[in-house]
């Protein structure tokens, strides 16, 4: 499921779809945490431990986004995106697995 969290509506897809990957918007990992952002996490969070979806957080660039991620409840986060598409923050990925 692409691009989850771009429209209040994504979260309804997903027992519909019951996708194997969720795909997180940009917007909610380089975007400032709020209650719909929550709300939406809560959700995400709560359907990949039923259901054991990939959660894919797209955009972590440095060390902020991979925190915002991580303070989402997205700790579980199965992979990432854009790492392949440029040089991380240096040092970023030693950081994110201490």
């Amino acid at each position: 499921l692409d691009d989850m969290g771009a429209e209040d509506l994504s979260v309804a897809f997903m027992p519909l779809l019951t996708p194997a990957v969720i795909k997180l918007d940009l917007a909610l990992v380089q975007g400032r945490a709020g209650g719909k952002v929550a709300e939406i996490m809560n959700s995400v969070n709560a359907y990949a431990e039923r259901t054991g979806c990939v959660i894919l957080a797209w955009g972590i660039e440095n060390a902020e986004h991979l925190a915002l991620d991580r303070a989402l409840g997205a700790a579980g986060t199965s992979a990432t995106a854009d790492l392949a598409l440029a040089l991380p923050e240096p040092g970023l990925l030693a950081r994110a697995t201490r």
